[in-house]
């Protein structure tokens, strides 16, 4: 697998691209490439552009070319990514959705491309309870990368998924629902930590409702939190959708906060459920 060119930001800000070198590339014929698929994804200057996957007969690589068909060619060797494995292209362009508006989020396989599933009472539920175990007997105290550029090396989510023998978006998904458990956290936006242990007990429900101190109702999710455990009358555990918690004052209406130096509530949020006891 290779990577031959990757959305950059220069020092101005901009979004640049980063190539080979002329002397890795070797010319090939527009007949040497099969077209497989084609999908809209977003450009660098906010619109729509393709991208395209090919494989070429003569050595079996799976190619990708970011672009509109009729400007870029697959003989022009511009490739966005590059690999000898069929699933490990299809994963890379299903998943690819162009430039985001941070450019390192384009490099981060995001759970949120993830269907929940219905009979989840948390995101994660069902994966986790599936290879929670598998998943802390082979991997606690490891961290897992969701970056795309290593998901094929050590501690990447391709990698590690096949040491298991299960699917990469199983063990996303299995993680997600660890972190809701206890068993694993974000450390940061792409990177997990496996901890290992016995899960919590998560009492998580979409939809709940919680009453503030004028009397008036609120949906969690209308803040873009889920409840996990309701302690009392004035406050609960949320989640968000990151994996990370905190305390939700009822009565404020709003999450454990700091004021920093410009009087601003700012938000505070710990990595699993016994953290917040503290």
């Amino acid at each position: 697998m290779k990577r031959v060119i990757k959305s950059a930001t220069n020092t101005c800000g901009m979004t640049a691209k980063i190539t080979s070198s002329d002397e890795d590339r070797v010319d090939y014929g527009y007949d040497d490439y099969e077209w497989l698929a084609t999908k809209d994804v977003q450009d660098s200057d906010g619109f729509l552009t393709e991208y395209t996957m090919y494989r070429r007969r003569s050595d079996g690589m799976y190619v990708m070319v970011f672009g509109d068909r009729d400007l870029y060619s697959p003989e022009d060797g511009d490739f966005d990514y590059e690999t000898e494995d069929e699933q490990d292209a299809w994963d890379w362009f299903d998943s690819y959705t162009g430039f985001d508006d941070e450019d390192e989020d384009m490099d981060i396989y995001s759970a949120t491309t993830i269907e929940a599933n219905r009979e989840d009472r948390y995101f994660g539920e069902i994966a986790s309870k599936k290879y929670g175990q598998l998943i802390c007997d082979n991997l606690t105290g490891q961290k897992i990368s969701k970056r795309k550029s290593t998901a094929n090396e050590p501690g990447g989510l391709i990698y590690e998924a096949e040491q298991l023998g299960i699917g990469m978006w199983d063990l996303l998904e299995a993680l997600e629902g660890m972190c809701a458990d206890g068993r694993a956290s974000e450390i940061d936006d792409s990177t997990y930590l496996v901890r290992g242990g016995k899960p919590h007990e998560v009492r998580s429900m979409f939809g709940a409702t919680y009453t503030d101190m004028d009397g008036d109702e609120h949906d969690y999710s209308d803040w873009g939190v889920e409840l996990v455990e309701d302690i009392d009358d004035r406050s609960a555990i949320v989640r968000d959708g990151s994996g990370r918690y905190t305390r939700w004052s009822k009565s404020a209406n709003r999450p454990l906060s700091r004021i920093n130096k410009n009087n601003e509530y700012v938000p505070v949020w710990y990595n699993s459920i016994d953290e917040c006891y503290k």
